[in-house]
């Protein structure tokens, strides 16, 4: 038996998908609108409260927001405002890798690979579920950002998304939001 003796971590990050309509401005007045969904709240470890809004998302967001020299097109450090056919084709592919990966999986699988794989399968086709739905809607565009310790956004926001935005469950006609977990 082995028994890990040096430094364990506990990283953690949530990635949000936020499906909506063209730029940055109308992801943000997406935001606005459904402020509402974004009043999270938890208690750290130490027994500190934490409290956020949907100001205090944009703000942790807009910092990461450069220009690129094509005109009009706003980039972001994590992949850049994209259309959503990118988000099609990423679990698209997500569904193929995973479906070739239980193929080559012997039958004693004593790992239970193959119930990960297909779990994995699973989640994939429902984001593809709301990305379908996010497209009947007119949204056409998207970004994947992190939040927690281990995200883009990390600090009070980071965690306070990571911990209780993972929660939220957003499926409007102006915005979408596709939560991953990423341990």
């Amino acid at each position: 038996m082995k028994i890990k003796s040096d430094f364990v971590t506990n990283s953690s990050s949530t990635g949000f998908i936020f499906i909506f309509k063209g730029s940055k401005i109308n992801l943000y007045k997406a935001l606005v609108n459904h402020s509402k969904e974004f009043n999270l709240s938890y208690t750290g470890c130490d027994n500190t409260f934490y409290s956020i809004n949907v100001w205090n998302i944009i703000e942790s967001i807009e910092p990461h927001i450069r220009k690129d020299t094509a005109p009009d097109r706003d980039l972001w450090i994590m992949g850049g405002i994209e259309p959503i056919e990118g988000l099609v084709e990423k679990f698209d592919n997500n569904i193929k890798y995973y479906q070739k990966e239980i193929e080559s999986i012997d039958e004693d699988d004593k790992f239970g690979w193959k119930s990960m794989h297909q779990r994995e399968i699973k989640e994939s086709k429902d984001c593809m579920l709301k990305i379908n739905e996010a497209k009947e809607k007119g949204l056409d565009h998207y970004i994947d950002i992190d939040f927690g310790n281990d995200g883009l956004i990390t600090g009070f926001i980071g965690d306070t998304m990571d911990y209780e935005g993972r929660n939220i469950d957003i499926n409007f006609d102006d915005l979408v939001i596709i939560t991953e977990q990423r341990r």
